[in-house]
């Protein structure tokens, strides 16, 4: 088996997708209050970003299915979107997972952040339904 690392990789040209651990604590108020996870991937963000067209980026914060106050603290990765933004990067949030694939394949975007991958089933019960409808944009995965 032969391993890969994004140094002997060609991005160019690419749709590359990158799963993160975006799971970071926050205050009532929205903030981060500690980015050491965020810390951790974005020498590899900025990495594919300057290289492939297009960096997707996918997630999960907390699980959305708990108790309410749980939830509320689990719903956006538009608090991730902002820290991203904070480090110079130009991202852009979608709610709605088949509008920022969609401007994937259209490669309106150099970077998009996606909602919260554990609002749709396929990241709930381990189905190979979300993963396709990603690995059908992404080139690389």
């Amino acid at each position: 088996m032969h391993a890969y690392s994004l140094d002997t990789m060609q991005l160019t040209g690419e749709i590359v997708f990158v799963r993160i651990d975006g799971n970071v604590p926050s205050d009532e108020y929205g903030n981060i209050t500690d980015d050491f996870r965020l810390k951790a991937v974005l020498k590899t963000i900025k990495y594919i970003s300057e290289r492939a067209d297009v960096t997707i980026i996918g997630t999960h914060r907390g699980r959305p299915d708990q108790s309410e106050s749980l939830r509320n603290q689990a719903l956006s990765n538009n608090i991730l979107c902002h820290w991203f933004q904070q480090q110079g990067l130009v991202v852009h949030f979608f709610e709605d997972l088949f509008l920022g694939l969609a401007a994937a394949v259209e490669k309106k975007y150099s970077i998009i952040l996606l909602e919260n991958l554990r609002y749709y089933q396929g990241e709930k019960d381990d189905s190979s339904w979300l993963s396709d409808k990603i690995a059908s944009v992404a080139t690389i995965y």
